[in-house]
């Protein structure tokens, strides 16, 4: 998947809807602590975890199985909002936990002494760069 398509994916909005309905003070008054802090730490969790990953090297298709999950997790909980039956909060949870077991899957970049950011950032600006002044040629 290409960095444009990576950044305009739809699963940046379920994290935020997510994010915005975990801080609500309905969802903090309702929900038992316990869960409350599963959920938020299992969304900070995801969301760090996106921050690392190679937007070349994932797939489309994990992309929207996370976010399908993410939304899932959402809808579990606004229903319990609205109903108060526990067993939303129970599929709440399993969708969490799916979308942990998933996001584990994404591509990130290893601390190995060996690599080399510095040096791999470099090489991507000098690849720019040529690649810049080659459309200046052809231009």
């Amino acid at each position: 998947m290409n960095s444009e398509n990576f950044e305009k994916h739809v699963l940046f909005d379920r994290i935020s809807q997510l994010g915005e309905t975990l801080q609500e003070e309905k969802t903090e008054s309702k929900i038992e602590l316990e869960k409350l802090s599963f959920f938020r730490s299992a969304l900070s969790y995801i969301e760090d975890r996106i921050k690392l990953t190679f937007p070349d090297l994932v797939q489309k298709n994990e992309m929207d199985e996370l976010s399908a999950e993410l939304n899932a997790a959402l809808s579990q909980i606004n229903s319990y909002i609205g109903n108060n039956n526990a067993g939303h909060l129970t599929n709440a949870t399993n969708n969490f936990n799916s979308a942990l077991n998933k996001i584990r899957n994404f591509p990130i970049p290893l601390s190995k002494s060996s690599f080399n950011f510095s040096r791999k950032i470099a090489n991507f600006e000098k690849t720019v760069k040529n690649k810049y002044n080659a459309l200046e040629k052809e231009k």
